[in-house]
Formats: structure tokens, C-alpha cells, sequence
């Protein structure tokens, strides 16, 4: 299901592409930070961690809902729509549940392994293209042959000192890769609401929508919630005293601008697959952080060598999805090129 927008978007100029991709790098280094900090609230609930975070992203953004509603209010009203609202919904539930995979797999292996199994959505959008019997290219088969390799590499894992055992491990990969599918659904759906919606007006109704989710999720799960204060069953637990500054400053303020709002910059003019590849840089300074915090042990040479090989098939994929970007724009401009040459002719 997609939103109906009034008209295509022209292309991009190369100054725009150049700062969307500023963004989604801001995006990608502060990205690397959540998984650590969701370490530190290891005793939280998955469902009650993720809920605080959407319901801080929202409160974050009402200032930019704000601003867009005085500048074109009549624009934004007519954002939320039955089916606008239908599919955000599904879009966030299908990110709600990626989110609470990737939360629960933490648990039992390294913050490394969780990102690069959730970085396989670019490998997952691919494949939806061979189904849906797209043209693909050879590199970019070369490049998920090569992910696939990383990732079996990557499971192989054996027991670490102080860290994980091996079972425990492939559970949390499979979590992981579990969270990569219901990923690329999810980011295939946000493009093209974006360019439906503002950026506050999305981040903060798509999130408000996230909140509710993880709320059902809950009682449906039969978790434990309090309508208070309380650090660890709190609805509003994260504005109390000892979760106060990792929660508003890292799961708000940061996620909020640093994640989100560059996220929705840069997903509005670059492709969800390119920008799928990007998570795979987060894994090695994820791991990096919650090694030098304490958080958990660095991993084993399977982790490395895996990770390293996960990383260049998923540049195989890049390169040709720039490569790919590139020949479309000078088609483009032949076309543009002959089609005056037809004008003048005619005149």
C-alpha cells in the first residue's frame, strides 16, 4: 500500500544528493551509539525500551509540527488521511517489530552480529527484485553471494571468555536475520511516504503509531507496565532520575535529530537500498563502544573475518547501485538532448 502523491519529484541535483549523504553519514555514526545504550537498560523490557524511545522521538519533534503547521496548515491537515495513516501503521508495525528483534537478539550476542544480520535488508530488497523479476545485475549477485558467505562466517562464533555461548549466538543471529526481513519491508514502505509527508509531521505521528504498537505488544505478551515513574515498568520511566540522561539525551535528543531527522533527510532523495547498505558500517563501531564500556566482550576472529566479508559484498551491491544511478541519469540527458533536437528540427 502506498500513498498517492500529486506528482513525480524532479530529479535531485548533485548538491542535494551531496548533503542527503551528509546526513545519512551523521545518521550512521550516531546510529552506532542505541545499541549500547540499550545495553545499559538491559533490566527494561524490550517492548517498554522501544516504547520510550518512540514516545521521546515524538515529544522531540512537536516543535517541528509546530512550525510546519503555521507555515502551510491547510498541507499539513492533509497529511493524515485514512489511507495515509493505514499505511503508516503497517509501517510501523512491521519497524516496531524489527526494532523489538533487534533489542531481544542483544541479549544473546554481540551488538556487532546484530547490526550486520539487520544490515542484510539491502540483501533482502534484492532478492525482492529477482521475484518480482527485475533486472539485477551480476556484481550485485556477486555481491549477496558474498554477504551470504560473511554472514555463515559470522555464525561460527565459538564460545567467548565473559561473552556469549555459541548457541546462544546462532539464536541471536536468528533473531537478527529475522529483523532484516521485517527491515526492508518496513523501509521500502517509508520512501514514498516521505514524500508525503514533513519531516516533523512524519517523525512524530509515525512514532506516536510506534508507541501504541509496543504498548499492545506488551499486554499482548503479558508484560508487566505501571502508569508511573518506575525505572524498569514505567510508561514514563524514562524521565525518571536514574534512567534520565541516558534516556532523554541519547534515546531522545539524539536519536531524535541525530538518527531520525537525518534519516528522513536522506531517505527523500537516495535509494532504500543504498541506504540499507549503510548500517553495515555500524556494526565494528557499535561493538567498539560497548567493548570499551564494558557491556560485553570483544568479539572472536569469526566476528572479524565474517564481518569484513559481509562488508565487501554489501560495497558490491553499492558500487552498482551508483553505477546503475549514474547510467539512468545519461540516459536521461540523451533523451532530454534529443528530444530538443526533434524540436528544433520540426521548427
Amino acid at each position: 500500500m502506498e500513498p498517492c502523491s500529486p506528482s513525480s519529484p524532479p530529479p535531485p541535483s548533485a548538491s542535494t544528493i551531496f548533503f542527503a549523504r551528509i546526513m545519512l553519514t551523521i545518521s550512521t555514526v550516531c546510529g552506532s551509539c542505541m545499541m549500547p545504550m540499550f545495553k545499559r537498560l538491559s533490566a527494561v523490557s524490550p517492548y517498554i525500551r522501544n516504547a520510550w524511545r518512540a514516545l521521546l522521538i515524538t515529544i522531540c519533534f512537536i516543535p517541528f509540527v509546530v512550525y510546519e503547521y503555521r507555515k502551510d496548515a491547510a498541507r499539513v491537515r492533509g497529511m493524515i488521511t485514512w489511507k495515509t495513516t493505514a499505511t503508516v501503521f503497517i509501517c510501523q508495525f512491521f519497524g516496531t517489530i524489527t526494532s523489538l528483534l533487534q533489542i531481544a537478539a542483544l541479549a544473546f550476542t554481540f551488538s556487532s552480529h546484530v547490526l550486520l544480520f539487520s544490515g542484510l535488508i539491502s540483501i533482502v530488497l534484492l532478492m525482492w527484485k529477482v521475484l518480482r523479476r527485475m533486472p539485477i545485475t551480476r556484481m550485485e549477485i556477486a555481491g549477496i553471494a558474498v554477504a551470504i558467505l560473511g554472514s555463515y562466517i559470522l555464525t561460527q562464533e565459538g564460545d567467548v571468555k565473559g561473552g556469549y555461548s555459541k548457541r546462544s549466538i546462532v539464536f541471536g543471529d536468528f533473531l537478527s536475520l529475522l529483523a532484516s526481513i521485517t527491515g526492508a519491508i518496513s523501509l521500502q514502505m517509508t520512501a514514498p511516504l516521505m514524500q508525503v509527508f514533513t519531516e516533523g509531521m512524519y517523525a512524530s505521528y509515525a512514532n506516536l503509531i510506534c508507541f501504541l504498537i509496543s504498548i499492545l505488544c506488551l499486554y499482548v505478551m503479558g508484560g508487566k507496565l505501571t502508569y508511573d515513574l518506575d525505572p524498569v515498568y514505567g510508561i514514563l520511566g524514562c524521565f525518571s532520575g536514574s534512567n534520565f540522561l541516558l534516556c532523554v539525551g541519547g534515546l531522545g535528543v539524539m536519536t531524535s535529530y541525530g538518527v531520525a531527522w537525518t534519516f528522513m533527510i536522506s531517505i527523500k532523495y537516495l535509494s532504500p537500498l543504498l541506504i540499507s547498505l549503510t548500517y553495515l558500517v555500524q556494526p565494528m563501531l557499535a561493538q567498539l563502544i560497548s567493548t570499551a564500556a564494558g557491556l560485553e566482550a570483544f568479539p572472536g576472529a569469526s566476528t572479524v573475518v565474517g564481518g569484513a566479508v559481509v562488508l565487501v559484498g554489501l560495497f558490491l551491491v553499492a558500487r552498482e547501485e551508483e553505477l546503475e544511478r549514474a547510467r539512468r541519469e545519461e540516459q536521461e540527458v540523451k533523451i532530454d538532448a534529443g528530444g530538443e533536437l526533434v524540436e528544433k528540427l520540426s521548427s
